[in-house]
């Protein structure tokens, strides 16, 4: 568990199965905002790797209120190298961001991926979540070629972090 200091509730990191409650609703909440971020309605996103790791961040009165996992990336690009991680689904709900939680959860992640031995994590996020891509790059994220299922989508930008 990992706590944040601050001046409002201090969230408490939760590592939980991909079935959990809370990241059903998370994820359903997420796939509402892409819908109204990129003008695209369709409610339908590529489900994540059975073995994924999922964080979940609740607030001290219990409120779920981030998210983000961990997975193979070869469940995305099915050649990739075994030992590259791809992160999934991070997600703050709106509510709750300004307040650190964002990087609380990709530090977790970051260490899920550490401990699973992986050399580098990549992700996919696009041009209409400029806020992903400040967070990304201000942890040391590069930008890279854009891969897999988004290589066809200008609004794609993918980034890499060595670990």
């Amino acid at each position: 568990m990992l706590g944040v200091g601050h001046d409002g509730p201090v969230p408490t990191c939760h590592r939980v199965p991909a079935d959990h409650p809370d990241i059903a609703e998370l994820t359903r909440a997420v796939v509402r905002e892409y819908a109204v971020r990129y003008d695209d309605p369709h409610d339908d996103i590529a489900p994540t790797a059975p073995d994924s790791v999922w964080v979940l961040l609740r607030d001290d009165d219990g409120t779920a209120v981030a998210c983000g996992a961990v997975q193979p990336w070869s469940h995305t690009v099915p050649d990739a190298p075994a030992e590259v991680g791809e992160v999934k689904r991070m997600y703050v709900i709106p509510e709750a961001r300004g307040r650190g939680l964002s990087r609380t959860v990709l530090d977790e992640l970051v260490a899920i991926a550490r401990e699973q031995r992986r050399t580098a994590l990549v992700l996919e996020t696009g041009t209409e979540q400029p806020e992903a891509i400040g967070l990304y790059t201000a942890y040391g994220f590069v930008p890279t070629e854009v891969f897999g299922p988004y290589a066809d989508d200008p609004r794609s930008r993918c980034f890499r972090l060595e670990l």
